[in-house]
């Protein structure tokens, strides 16, 4: 029989999707020193840990993104948040937003769409290549066609068919998908699990 309860470990982690467990393994590490010897995790975000940087960083380098191509870009995005809740606070509005987004599913509440924007406006920024250019959607955004009264949420519906393509309807999913708690559960862990496993 094998006694390794001395045994120090090394902790490895490495796929292409995903950071929970690369997240884990590197915490492991900064939370068991005297357990992990290493954890060798790629692309991990480790600075997200023991307070080296402010606890939005990701958001804040997609900000950054954006701000640096086009101001006028990164303005209309910011006040676009503002624009959404007061339509959110509007009768019908759900329906309103959801037909001015051309959702493939009716919104159930206002989370799923500010979900969906940020998902897109971050996609683009991490792999902001031909087919995610955060150039193209930022020139959508911030052209409005000629000869027509285009308001902001027509700008950011503008950049959202440049990211997306110009298809019959959007969302995050299928038509027939319905976001559930559990995705909303889920959606939420993934955003602040750095948050929390650094505490």
């Amino acid at each position: 029989m094998i006694k390794c309860y001395a045994s120090k470990i090394i902790l490895f982690y490495f796929q292409f999707h995903g950071a929970v467990h690369k997240v884990l393994a590197a915490w492991f590490k900064l939370k068991y020193p005297y357990i992990a010897l290493g954890a060798l995790a790629s692309s991990a975000p480790l600075l997200y840990f023991e307070d080296t940087l402010p606890k939005h960083g990701y958001f804040y380098i997609v900000t950054k993104v954006f701000k640096e191509m086009s101001k006028e870009c990164h303005n209309k995005i910011h006040k676009s948040w503002d624009e959404i809740d007061r339509i959110a606070a509007k009768p019908n509005s759900l329906s309103i937003l959801s037909k001015n987004f051309k959702l493939c599913n009716p919104l159930n509440d206002i989370i799923e769409l500010k979900s969906y924007v940020s998902y897109i406006y971050a996609r683009t920024a991490q792999y902001s290549d031909n087919q995610f250019s955060v150039a193209r959607l930022c020139e959508a955004i911030n052209t409005s066609p000629p000869n027509t009264k285009s308001d902001l949420l027509d700008q950011i519906f503008a950049g959202v068919v440049a990211s997306r393509g110009n298809i019959s309807c959007y969302g995050m999913s299928s038509p027939s998908y319905q976001m559930t708690n559990d995705d909303r559960a889920w959606g939420w862990q993934t955003i602040h699990i750095s948050v929390t496993l650094s505490t």
